[in-house]
């Protein structure tokens, strides 16, 4: 698990504090799985390191991985498995990948259900497409953004979040013209830029998160044709000198 993931879980374990959802997201489809699923097992067995899967265990622990669409059909299997809470262990564990699958049907049975769960029973989703879940899913769970492993974007750029904390506006909008030539690697920033502010704030302090969550959206958008420099320069009015932490 990664050194940001493990920090969390090890707040929440300390804490005894669950919330009812979790969305684990991250560009980085090769480690999403993965780490969605030994986060899910840790709160599952409420330790931080990993243990075997028995079948006594599988009761109280569904993963759903479908290929296409996740349809309504599963979700009211999930309603239907989960409805007398955990039987063996102390809590129950509803793991969705790749929660954008949800079908509109699918997506508001599940709402409901995320919002009136049954006592002890949480959900982990995870997605490469945070923007695509129903905003009102995102709403109910406490979004856990996954660092990449290697915490350096693979580019030639290496600006940290001082960025918007120590330059000049001037100075800020003359290097957004250099930072956006390449789209590529202004996508590539945005992510050191997320992750530079996850390796500053911990389990404890959300002092950043209003930070992170206006660059995880701004790395959503571009996605979609967009002009870097003038989404750069909104981040600079959005983000700078606002840095009272």
């Amino acid at each position: 698990m990664t050194s940001f993931l493990n920090t969390f879980l090890t707040g929440i374990l300390q804490t005894q504090t669950l919330a009812n959802g979790y969305i684990i997201h991250t560009p980085h489809d090769t480690v999403l799985e993965s780490q969605t699923v030994t986060f899910a097992q840790s709160l599952l067995f409420n330790s931080v390191k990993k243990q075997p899967m028995d079948p006594t265990t599988l009761t109280d622990f569904i993963e759903i991985n479908e290929e296409k669409t996740i349809p309504i059909a599963t979700i009211r299997m999930i309603q239907e498995q989960i409805k007398y809470g955990p039987s063996h262990c102390s809590r129950f564990i509803c793991v969705v990948h790749h929660a954008e699958k949800l079908s509109i049907e699918a997506a508001n049975a599940f709402l409901k259900t995320l919002e009136e769960p049954p006592e002890n029973v949480h959900f982990v989703l995870s997605t490469s497409s945070l923007h695509q879940i129903l905003p009102t899913i995102r709403s109910r769970c406490q979004s856990i953004w996954l660092p990449s492993a290697s915490n350096e974007p693979s580019s030639e750029i290496h600006e940290s979040s001082q960025f918007f904390e120590s330059n000049s506006f001037i100075s800020s909008f003359q290097k957004a013209a250099d930072l956006t030539k390449d789209k590529t690697l202004y996508k590539q920033q945005l992510l050191h830029w997320i992750e530079d502010y996850h390796n500053k704030q911990s389990s404890q302090n959300t002092a950043y998160t209003s930070k992170i969550n206006t660059l995880i959206d701004a790395y959503s958008n571009t996605r979609y044709t967009i002009n870097c420099r003038l989404q750069l320069e909104h981040l600079v009015l959005s983000l700078h000198h606002n840095c009272a932490l």
